[in-house]
């Protein structure tokens, strides 16, 4: 789902910008765009980017004028094609309201907690100094990338009047609140983060070309601390989610190797929990049975999760966690 989270608006924003721009095969992208649009709605969250889009047309004239031009009758076409894509949806809805509410981020437990959600969010963004203990290594972003991100939100304040800022800003501020009362929704804040990194770093290049306008030398020579800067970032990042999900323990305690490590035995005992995942990897390996009861006799493994420690076994097979390291009990 988090993907989604991250296609949806790329893919809408893209469409967006060929319709506006009326480019080559404009039609095309009309048909695309409402397409999209529809298909986006069964992702959660992904009407507020939609509602992002429309209210910036609504209200800035550059926007309004464009979408004026358009022909009318295409819109249309492309708008029905949307509303038949939409009709399953709207049907279950209807039948079941509180689908409704899962798509729009609203939790289950109401009212929420804001002061400890802020608290997350902050932890979120904002936590240089931990990783967090979920699956999400945690801030979203680096120190450095963070601060080119606030620099980017500061001029997209000060260049308000812009579609682009224009956009982004009601982007943010329509998924904040949603944040507030929701904070397990972080993906879906990367991408305005993201244009707002792009947007900061576009504003430093464009502050040095625009001290040395007519200076070639200059203007190649500003380029260097600014690929040294982007570099820089790039690796600390690589680096940093790379180390933090194989050696951070509060990080690698989400997820589990065992599908890798399976030893060489004709029976697998699991739980009942991780029956599903291991009969999938027999499935296709076929070197053993998935049980979740020890067998009489034979050799055969036990899980971590399905050992009882009644039997001593015969060999263990282990990690190099520092925590739960045994993930596989062998008996013979």
């Amino acid at each position: 789902m988090s993907v989604l989270y991250l296609f949806w608006p790329v893919v809408l924003l893209l469409l967006a910008t060929l319709v506006a721009k009326r480019t080559k095969f404009h039609g095309v992208w009309k048909i695309l765009f409402f397409l999209c649009a529809a298909l986006s709605l069964y992702t959660p969250l992904s009407i507020y980017v939609l509602i992002a889009l429309g209210s910036a047309i609504m209200l800035h004239p550059h926007l309004r004028y464009i979408v004026k031009k358009l022909p009318r009758v295409r819109l249309a076409v492309a708008a029905g094609i949307g509303l038949v894509i939409l009709t399953p949806l709207i049907m279950t809805i209807v039948a079941n309201p509180s689908v409704a509410l899962r798509l729009l981020g609203i939790p289950s437990e109401w009212p929420p907690s804001l002061l400890a959600n802020l608290h997350e969010l902050a932890g979120h963004y904002f936590g240089f100094l931990s990783l967090g203990s979920q699956s999400i290594m945690l801030p979203v972003f680096g120190f450095g990338s963070m601060l080119i991100i606030l620099y980017g939100l500061y001029q997209s304040i000060r260049t308000f009047e812009t579609v682009q800022s224009y956009v982004i800003l009601a982007w943010i501020v329509l998924l904040f609140p949603v944040l507030v009362i929701n904070p397990g929704f972080t993906s879906i804040m990367f991408v305005p983060l993201l244009l707002l990194l792009a947007t900061g770093l576009e504003r430093i290049l464009g502050t040095w070309y625009g001290i040395f306008p007519y200076n070639p030398y200059a203007r190649v020579a500003g380029l260097i601390p600014l690929v040294v800067l982007v570099g820089g970032l790039v690796l600390f990042g690589l680096e940093r989610y790379g180390y933090g999900y194989r050696y951070a323990p509060e990080i690698v305690q989400n997820f589990s190797h065992d599908a890798l490590i399976i030893p060489k035995v004709p029976t697998l005992v699991v739980s009942d929990e991780e029956r599903p995942l291991f009969e999938a990897v027999a499935r296709f390996n076929g070197d053993f049975k998935v049980v979740t009861s020890a067998p009489d006799s034979g050799s055969y493994a036990v899980t971590a999760k399905a050992y009882n420690g009644k039997k001593i076994p015969y060999q263990l097979v282990t990690t190099s966690a520092n925590n739960n390291a045994a993930r596989f009990y062998i008996y013979k």
